[in-house]
């Protein structure tokens, strides 16, 4: 009892330290680098009714399929809304939460307080995981993460204990784990690195074990695959260089956490000439020499199979704009084997120091602590950095002044702060760094829009259709371009070539890009005057995603005209509950309260508009031709 209440005590002063290191994180918002798509854009999180859960659940976001990780953004914004806070601190305890289960997992392997106290501590607070931690996007990590302990630590006891009820647990927390994140797919390897560390027989039995886990997890890490496959352009000496300088680099980035970035492109030229890829090569055949060397030094095997396994398929052969060829969330959970290996070591060193001067032991200490505290100040210093995307990438640019994706990505963050002008610079470099750049071209098209310059606009998107001519996004912002100008039959015809190559490059999102690009063309018909076919799109819209309150908005005028009255009442009330905040929403139903004359319930509506929006116009106008209707029958009578 004393022993686990020793151990509780321990426990909490690590998660004390790693808490306080992430503090700054706490007060961080929403990034311009996919919080957006994940969460503040998408408006499958906006209800947790059957229909949107059922969403969720069949569709995938950004090309990932992540559905619990989707969930509880969902659950979150049905109690807090959108308020960063919350998000944040809920990937802080999450995290926390890991933290404490690599703990006991490092417990239960070393049978030492001290390795585990060490293990997880280094875990905690590395800097290299403030990217997993201070990015809400990045829930995807420490949510599976968690999930993906449980699982170890559940079979660590299947093979201690031999009682089966743990490896059903361990199979199900298996299955959530890749709900979160499709990178739980190296679970069955890792499961297998812990059968040889048991030194269990291997059997048959070992392998129909984790042919169960692949069933599972297979189908839907595959989804997020088929997604995201594309072809490479394979030469066998260039793709051999990256993938064994994306293997050392996590390594050395770990070791030594300095000038961490959101984004790291691959070094050039891609020859052995270059000084970082003949370290790579160095370092891989010391890796290899070592390996061997001390092949019965199980801890060393066992850190490197478990750093391997679990980052073997995010090892890249090629680079593009739009990936991430290495970064910092990958080594979330791969970092485990070698927290744990560098903990033994810390242990064996400890122990002799201690036999040794009494000032070879206090030295130990203090060089300990001192690593210790400057990994915590890193870790506190670039949680800060996730707080501005604008200084965020200024970060990027002045490490990479030729990186085309931070200019862009810097430009989201102006956009967002409203600057549109420094926005419209910053594509620009892009493009001009990385003429072919299909993102920055359509992004820089949506900024002439929102300035009034349509012909720029329309010729940065039909630019990126020659690019890439399978991009649905600028199909889209093409049309609707077109539709601000009034050329309905235009946009249609560009919205539905949208609709058209949704599966072939939705890159950002797919399942409501999907249903804004059918609400978009029903708008479309819905001004050509086409309210059947509108009809249409919308329902398939709001089919697609329940939650898209453009389409309901948009449906409930047409069922307005239709004179199904009802059906448009229940359409306004479901976005208004979604949308509260909509002073647009209430304007519409306050002119469906006033068709069946319900004036007063119109003037309620438009009292809440005005309250939202004090200057607007058409609100003010309707409510003003209410009011003198009602003063011109009170003066009749």
């Amino acid at each position: 009892m004393k022993k686990d209440i020793r151990n509780l005590l321990i426990l909490g002063l690590i998660l004390s330290a790693v808490f306080a290191a992430f503090w700054p994180s706490l007060f961080n918002g929403f990034t311009s680098w996919d919080d957006n798509i994940y969460v503040v854009e998408n408006e499958m999180i906006r209800d947790l009714s059957w229909p949107t859960v059922k969403a969720i659940f069949t569709s995938e976001v950004s090309l990932n399929y992540t559905p619990l990780t989707i969930l509880s953004f969902a659950i979150e914004y049905h109690f807090f809304g959108y308020k960063p806070f919350f998000f944040h601190l809920h990937n802080l305890l999450l995290h926390l939460l890991v933290t404490a289960l690599v703990f006991v997992f490092a417990i239960r392997l070393s049978k030492s307080l001290t390795v585990a106290a060490i293990a997880a501590l280094l875990f905690g607070i590395h800097p290299m995981h403030v990217e997993s931690v201070a990015w809400v996007t990045e829930r995807k990590d420490v949510l599976y993460g968690a999930f993906y302990m449980l699982s170890l630590i559940c079979y660590w006891r299947y093979l201690t204990e031999k009682r089966k009820i743990f490896f059903v647990v361990s199979l199900m927390c298996g299955f959530l784990s890749i709900l979160a994140k499709p990178m739980a797919l190296s679970l069955p390897f890792i499961l297998l690195l812990l059968d040889w560390f048991s030194r269990r027989k291997f059997q048959l039995r070992i392998f129909a074990e984790k042919f169960l886990f692949a069933i599972v997890m297979f189908p839907i890490a595959w989804l997020t695959y088929t997604l995201n496959s594309r072809v490479i352009a394979f030469h066998f000496s260039d793709a051999l260089l990256t993938w064994l300088w994306t293997l050392i680099f996590y390594i050395k980035k770990f070791l030594l956490p300095l000038n961490l970035l959101p984004l790291y492109q691959l070094p050039d030229p891609v020859k052995i000439t270059n000084p970082e890829f003949a370290f790579a090569i160095i370092a891989t055949m010391v890796i290899i020499f070592f390996l061997i060397h001390w092949r019965k030094n199980r801890w060393f095997i066992f850190a490197f199979l478990f750093y391997f396994f679990s980052i073997f398929f995010l090892l890249r052969f090629d680079s593009s704009v739009d990936l991430c060829i290495v970064a910092d969330r990958f080594m979330y959970l791969p970092s485990v084997g070698i927290c744990i290996l560098l903990a033994v070591y810390f242990r064996r060193l400890q122990q002799w120091a201690k036999v040794q001067k009494r000032i070879y032991y206090v030295s130990f200490i203090g060089v300990s602590l001192g690593c210790f505290i400057l990994l915590g100040v890193g870790t506190f210093n670039q949680a800060k950095i996730w707080g501005d995307g604008i200084a965020f990438w200024n970060g990027v640019i002045k490490q990479y002044p030729d990186a085309a994706m931070a200019y862009n990505q810097r430009a989201l963050a102006y956009k967002d702060k409203g600057d549109l002008k420094t926005a419209l610079r910053d594509y620009t470099k892009a493009i001009i760094i990385l003429p072919n750049y299909d993102f920055a071209l359509t992004n820089r098209g949506i900024v002439h829009k929102e300035l009034g310059m349509f012909e720029e606009a329309w010729n940065d998107h039909s630019q990126a259709i020659a690019v890439n001519p399978g991009f649905s996004e600028a199909y889209l912002n093409r049309g609707n371009v077109l539709f601000s100008v009034g050329d309905f039959q235009g946009a249609i015809e560009d919205y539905s070539k949208a609709i058209e190559t949704i599966g072939i490059s939705a890159r950002r999102r797919s399942t409501p890009y999907r249903a804004e690009a059918y609400s978009r063309r029903g708008s479309g018909y819905f001004f050509a005057k086409n309210y059947d076919a509108a009809l249409r799109d919308f329902n398939i819209a709001l089919a697609v995603n329940p939650n898209n309150i453009v389409a309901l908005d948009n449906r409930a005028i047409v069922f307005s005209i239709k004179g199904q009255t009802q059906k448009a009442m229940t359409d306004y009330n479901r976005s208004i509950k979604l949308a509260p905040h909509n002073p647009l929403s209430y304007l519409n139903r306050a002119l469906l309260w006033r068709q069946t004359g319900d004036d007063a319930a119109a003037l309620r509506d438009l009292d809440v508009a005005i309250l939202l929006k004090p200057d607007y116009a058409g609100a003010l106008q309707l409510k003003s031709e209410i009011q003198n209707k009602k003063s011109l029958t009170e003066k009749r009578k």
